[in-house]
């Protein structure tokens, strides 16, 4: 797996900008791994065509 540096070395945050997420993702049910992944590098704003990820501040993750 691309650790959370190597990801951010090779990502092109001019063409997507990056969320990032703090500990608050703890309560998610994922792996330590992932958590530790999402914390350190983030998910990309958006993905083609209709995708998109916000921050947990700006509503991201709630129901």
């Amino acid at each position: 797996m691309i650790s959370p540096q190597e990801f951010l070395n090779k990502w092109n945050s001019d063409t997507y900008g990056l969320v990032n997420y703090g500990s608050n993702i703890n309560s998610f049910s994922l792996t330590n791994e992932t958590k530790n992944f999402l914390i350190k590098a983030g998910l990309p704003e958006s993905a083609p065509p209709f995708l998109t990820f916000e921050s947990s501040t700006n509503g991201g993750g709630l129901d």
